[in-house]
């Protein structure tokens, strides 16, 4: 489903039905007059007249039964890694635990007892407790499946809406950004990996890991030295990125040797590439290998973001380099402050004021504030005050 903004105060609504007979689907229009959130009402009915919840049974469907549609609803609509995440959570974490649960009796605090009490526990074994990302990710998608839910009139609001609930929170790892010796170092170590031209090509452009894994070999443009980013997490995310030219031969090079049309195939002999397994397994061994702190794969991003930043790059320039709409987003996510920065700073202040001499009276830090801000050496705290 789809609205479309045809004109003032226009929207044409598209349905997909699917027929019966052989399973095809063709498109139904309608055109409204009125506002957005008129054409969003109209969208939800026709989704309940042609979608494929008009045969259940909504006053007696439980929790399981609707999670169940609900995934073969987006299964179409969503790419395949995000079915594999939706389909995961639902079906070993959300459906065990409210599976016999009415629908329209599923309260916020039943939702909120799952989430204190069932999640305290991972499903491998492991004697840890589960990480703040999963159980976080269990709660994106009990939200995601529950929206629609309220979105079509099924239930009357979302129960595990932010403002009735206290959901998971993920602790987010400090981002580090690395020193120019550092990167410097990362470079020569990394020709060891499999994977050096994928952490090479973040480094030195700050595409994201999702982006460059789903980045197509027709989408390379070697001879203007540009890269056609057209799947990112965001819509400002598909962009051009200029290539440095020492890239240029690296990437053509790697091309060269791979088959199929990704630049970085999803399949080494055999096995499936994982983000995971490169931004802790692959990177902590790269790391090792360079003599430098560990850094996640999505640090090289923040590092690329950082050296921009010192080279005074505008703010505009860092935001579309990164993909980003809002300029001070950017500045304000990606960018560190680094140590010789600091110092800069410091050199600056020792430029702007000189501290008096304190070897006679080392006991009166007062005084020497005061002697800073130009007050007379006599004066005492309590007479300033008056």
């Amino acid at each position: 489903m789809s609205i479309r903004k045809r004109g003032p105060n226009t929207y044409q609504v598209r349905v997909y039905v699917k027929t019966s007979a052989d399973g095809r689907t063709h498109n139904v229009y309608e055109t409204v007059h009125g506002t957005e959130s008129e054409a969003k009402a109209v969208e939800s009915a026709l989704e309940i007249k042609y979608g494929n919840l008009e045969s259940l049974d909504f006053y007696n469907m439980t929790v399981e039964e609707y999670l169940l549609n609900w995934l073969e609803t987006v299964a179409s609509k969503k790419a395949p890694k995000t079915y594999e995440f939706y389909a995961m959570h639902v079906n070993n974490r959300i459906i065990p635990a409210l599976r016999d649960i009415k629908l329209r009796k599923l309260t916020p605090w039943m939702i909120q007892n799952f989430y204190d009490n069932d999640l305290s526990e991972r499903l491998d074994g492991k004697n840890k407790p589960l990480s703040s990302t999963s159980a976080s990710g269990v709660h994106r998608v009990l939200h995601a499946a529950l929206h629609r839910a309220s979105r079509l009139g099924i239930i009357p609001r979302n129960p595990a809406s932010k403002d009735v609930i206290e959901a998971p929170k993920v602790g987010r790892s400090p981002a580090r950004a690395l020193t120019i010796e550092e990167g410097r170092r990362l470079l020569k170590a990394v020709g060891s990996s499999r994977h050096a031209v994928l952490i090479i090509t973040s480094l030195l452009t700050g595409i994201r890991a999702g982006a460059l894994l789903a980045l197509k070999k027709v989408d390379v443009d070697l001879g203007e030295g540009v890269i056609h980013i057209k799947q990112d997490k965001t819509d400002a995310g598909a962009r051009d990125v200029v290539l440095p030219q020492q890239l240029i031969p690296v990437i053509w090079a790697h091309m060269e040797s791979t088959k199929g049309d990704l630049v970085f195939p999803g399949y080494f002999r055999n096995e499936e590439v994982r983000l995971y397994k490169v931004s802790h397994g692959v990177m902590a061994r790269v790391c090792r290998h360079a003599e430098i702190p560990y850094i996640r794969f999505h640090d090289l991003r923040h590092t690329f973001a950082t050296w921009l930043s010192q080279l005074n790059v505008s703010p505009r320039t860092l935001a579309d380099c990164l993909g980003h709409e809002d300029a001070s987003f950017a500045v304000n996510r990606y960018t560190h402050s680094s140590l010789a920065a600091k110092r800069q700073v410091a050199l600056l202040i020792d430029d702007l004021v000189s501290l008096p001499d304190m070897s006679e009276n080392p006991q009166k830090p007062q005084n020497t504030i005061m002697l800073l801000a130009g007050a007379s050496e006599k004066c005492v705290p309590n007479a300033c005050q008056n």
